[in-house]
């Protein structure tokens, strides 16, 4: 557990200095080099990071599930749903596969299209 807070800090540090460095040099922090460290942006060392965990935590409802008792079959049924629930959360983390799906409901018509709103 503490190689995960150690691992956090870290990573937070980085992002931070990374951040201070780019405002104090009056660069852009979206133009600054070093995406990769970047706090605030998709498919970094921190949202990795951030998948890791949450893999982890699936993992851990998983286990819930195969330790639940016998005769409970809807609470080992539960936990195997949260894990799963996790475990897509942790795999579009890391690939942003929402961003694939925002392309894809283009199509839909705007909520404000029947409100009046639309040219707002």
């Amino acid at each position: 557990m503490g190689a995960f807070c150690i691992a956090a800090a870290v990573i937070l540090l980085l992002g931070y200095v990374r951040e201070l460095y780019a405002f104090y040099s009056g660069v852009d922090t979206w133009d600054f080099k070093l995406p990769l460290l970047n706090l605030d942006a998709e498919l970094t060392l921190a949202s990795w990071y951030s998948s890791a965990v949450i893999a982890f935590v699936a993992i851990l409802m998983w286990v819930a599930a195969k330790a639940a008792p016998g005769k409970d079959r809807l609470v080992a049924l539960t936990w195997r749903g949260i894990a799963m629930l996790l475990l897509y959360m942790s795999i579009d983390e890391t690939t942003a596969i929402h961003e694939h799906f925002s392309n894809l409901l283009h199509f839909l018509p705007s909520p404000y299209a029947c409100s009046g709103m639309a040219g707002w």
